[in-house]
Protein backbone atom coordinates (compact mmCIF):
# COMPACT_ATOMS: atom_id res chain seq x y z
CA UNK A 1 0.00 0.00 0.00
CA UNK A 2 2.94 2.26 0.77
CA UNK A 3 4.28 2.07 -2.80
CA UNK A 4 0.92 2.88 -4.77
CA UNK A 5 0.72 6.11 -2.16
CA UNK A 6 4.10 7.30 -2.83
CA UNK A 7 3.53 6.51 -6.70
CA UNK A 8 0.21 8.81 -6.17
CA UNK A 9 1.99 11.22 -4.76
CA UNK A 10 4.95 11.52 -7.74
CA UNK A 11 2.17 11.45 -9.92
CA UNK A 12 0.38 14.39 -8.14
CA UNK A 13 4.04 16.41 -7.59
CA UNK A 14 5.22 16.16 -11.31
CA UNK A 15 1.09 17.25 -12.01
CA UNK A 16 1.65 20.12 -9.50
CA UNK A 17 5.19 21.18 -11.51
CA UNK A 18 3.65 20.93 -14.99
CA UNK A 19 1.04 22.99 -14.04
CA UNK A 20 3.38 25.81 -12.22
CA UNK A 21 4.70 26.11 -15.38
CA UNK A 22 1.64 27.04 -17.42
CA UNK A 23 0.47 29.24 -14.57
CA UNK A 24 -1.08 32.73 -15.97
CA UNK A 25 2.02 34.55 -14.29
CA UNK A 26 4.06 32.58 -16.60
CA UNK A 27 2.34 32.90 -19.75
CA UNK A 28 1.87 36.92 -19.20
CA UNK A 29 5.66 36.80 -18.56
CA UNK A 30 6.20 35.06 -21.81
CA UNK A 31 3.74 37.47 -23.87
CA UNK A 32 5.40 40.29 -22.38
CA UNK A 33 8.62 39.71 -23.47
CA UNK A 34 7.35 37.90 -26.90
CA UNK A 35 5.80 42.05 -27.61
CA UNK A 36 9.06 43.33 -26.24
CA UNK A 37 11.03 41.84 -28.92
CA UNK A 38 8.29 42.47 -31.61
CA UNK A 39 8.68 46.01 -30.33
CA UNK A 40 12.24 46.04 -30.56
CA UNK A 41 12.16 44.78 -34.25
CA UNK A 42 9.79 47.74 -35.12
CA UNK A 43 11.74 50.19 -33.66
CA UNK A 44 14.52 49.11 -35.62
CA UNK A 45 12.09 48.93 -38.50
CA UNK A 46 10.97 52.77 -37.72
CA UNK A 47 15.11 53.73 -37.86
CA UNK A 48 16.08 52.11 -40.79
CA UNK A 49 12.80 53.57 -42.19
CA UNK A 50 13.41 57.35 -40.93
CA UNK A 51 17.24 56.87 -41.85
CA UNK A 52 16.36 56.15 -45.15
CA UNK A 53 13.84 58.82 -45.60
CA UNK A 54 11.23 56.16 -46.80
CA UNK A 55 7.54 57.82 -46.04
CA UNK A 56 5.93 54.48 -46.98
CA UNK A 57 7.61 52.57 -44.91
CA UNK A 58 7.03 54.74 -41.57
CA UNK A 59 3.51 55.04 -42.37
CA UNK A 60 2.91 51.76 -42.13
CA UNK A 61 4.49 52.16 -38.62
CA UNK A 62 2.54 54.82 -37.19
CA UNK A 63 -0.70 54.10 -35.09
CA UNK A 64 -3.86 55.46 -36.36
CA UNK A 65 -3.75 58.48 -34.30
CA UNK A 66 -0.34 59.18 -35.33
CA UNK A 67 -1.83 58.72 -39.34
CA UNK A 68 -5.05 61.25 -38.37
CA UNK A 69 -2.63 63.52 -37.25
CA UNK A 70 -0.46 63.89 -40.11
CA UNK A 71 -3.43 64.16 -42.43
CA UNK A 72 -4.59 66.91 -40.26
CA UNK A 73 -1.53 68.55 -41.26
CA UNK A 74 -1.29 67.76 -44.63
CA UNK A 75 -4.89 69.38 -45.15
CA UNK A 76 -3.66 72.69 -43.26
CA UNK A 77 -0.62 72.51 -45.75
CA UNK A 78 -3.09 71.59 -48.99
CA UNK A 79 -4.69 74.41 -48.33
CA UNK A 80 -2.07 77.21 -47.40
CA UNK A 81 -0.27 75.82 -50.54
CA UNK A 82 -2.87 76.25 -52.64
CA UNK A 83 -4.53 79.75 -51.96
CA UNK A 84 -0.28 81.63 -51.54
CA UNK A 85 0.26 83.77 -54.26
CA UNK A 86 2.38 81.74 -57.30
CA UNK A 87 5.58 83.97 -56.01
CA UNK A 88 5.63 82.64 -52.55
CA UNK A 89 5.03 78.94 -53.26
CA UNK A 90 8.49 78.07 -53.84
CA UNK A 91 9.13 79.45 -50.05
CA UNK A 92 6.73 76.73 -48.87
CA UNK A 93 8.60 74.05 -51.47
CA UNK A 94 12.09 74.62 -49.46
CA UNK A 95 11.11 75.11 -46.25
CA UNK A 96 9.21 71.64 -45.98
CA UNK A 97 11.29 70.38 -48.81
CA UNK A 98 8.62 68.84 -50.62
CA UNK A 99 7.81 69.27 -54.44
CA UNK A 100 5.00 71.65 -55.62
CA UNK A 101 2.81 68.01 -56.81
CA UNK A 102 3.71 67.26 -53.05
CA UNK A 103 1.68 70.09 -51.76
CA UNK A 104 -0.99 70.59 -54.35
CA UNK A 105 -1.86 66.71 -53.65
CA UNK A 106 -0.55 66.26 -50.37
CA UNK A 107 -1.93 63.55 -47.97
CA UNK A 108 -0.57 62.74 -44.49
CA UNK A 109 1.66 60.12 -45.66
CA UNK A 110 3.57 63.15 -48.12
CA UNK A 111 3.69 64.72 -45.03
CA UNK A 112 5.36 62.36 -43.10
CA UNK A 113 8.21 63.05 -45.88
CA UNK A 114 8.20 66.81 -44.85
CA UNK A 115 11.39 68.18 -43.33
CA UNK A 116 9.43 69.25 -40.61
CA UNK A 117 8.46 65.56 -39.62
CA UNK A 118 12.22 64.55 -40.24
CA UNK A 119 13.48 67.68 -38.10
CA UNK A 120 11.10 66.01 -35.08
CA UNK A 121 12.33 62.53 -35.40
CA UNK A 122 15.68 62.74 -37.01
CA UNK A 123 17.66 61.61 -34.02
CA UNK A 124 15.43 58.22 -33.75
CA UNK A 125 17.82 56.15 -36.21
CA UNK A 126 20.92 56.48 -33.49
CA UNK A 127 18.75 56.09 -30.43
CA UNK A 128 19.07 53.49 -28.11
CA UNK A 129 16.24 51.37 -26.70
CA UNK A 130 16.17 51.98 -22.87
CA UNK A 131 12.72 50.29 -21.41
CA UNK A 132 9.75 48.78 -22.46
CA UNK A 133 6.59 48.23 -20.89
CA UNK A 134 3.91 46.04 -22.14
CA UNK A 135 0.20 46.43 -21.09
CA UNK A 136 -1.69 44.41 -23.10
CA UNK A 137 -2.41 46.05 -26.41
CA UNK A 138 -0.60 48.78 -25.56
CA UNK A 139 3.48 49.77 -24.70
CA UNK A 140 5.65 52.12 -23.68
CA UNK A 141 8.99 52.44 -25.31
CA UNK A 142 11.90 54.78 -23.49
CA UNK A 143 15.09 55.46 -25.49
CA UNK A 144 18.22 57.79 -25.38
CA UNK A 145 18.71 59.70 -28.19
CA UNK A 146 22.83 59.99 -29.37
CA UNK A 147 22.76 63.75 -27.42
CA UNK A 148 21.45 61.89 -24.59
CA UNK A 149 17.38 62.97 -24.65
CA UNK A 150 15.65 60.53 -23.22
CA UNK A 151 12.43 60.08 -25.51
CA UNK A 152 9.55 58.00 -24.61
CA UNK A 153 6.64 57.12 -26.83
CA UNK A 154 3.45 55.20 -26.74
CA UNK A 155 2.58 52.32 -29.11
CA UNK A 156 -0.94 50.33 -30.04
CA UNK A 157 -0.81 46.81 -31.36
CA UNK A 158 -2.85 47.35 -34.45
CA UNK A 159 -3.93 44.43 -36.83
CA UNK A 160 -1.42 42.39 -35.00
CA UNK A 161 1.38 44.80 -35.37
CA UNK A 162 3.50 47.29 -33.30
CA UNK A 163 2.21 50.79 -34.31
CA UNK A 164 4.30 54.37 -33.01
CA UNK A 165 2.63 56.87 -31.41
CA UNK A 166 4.71 59.18 -32.91
CA UNK A 167 4.19 63.01 -32.29
CA UNK A 168 3.31 65.02 -35.83
CA UNK A 169 5.15 68.45 -35.44
CA UNK A 170 2.70 71.42 -36.60
CA UNK A 171 3.51 72.09 -39.99
CA UNK A 172 3.83 75.85 -40.55
CA UNK A 173 5.14 76.85 -37.01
Amino acid sequence: MKLILCGSWLVLAVGLVGCASNSPETKNKDTAQKGEEEIKEAFVSLQDAIKAKDANKIWHLLDKDSQADADREAKIVKETYTKLPEMEKAGLEKKLELTAKDLADMSGKDYVKSKRFYGKHHEIPGSKVEKITVAGASATLAFIEEDGDKITTKLARENGLWKFNLEIPKSLE
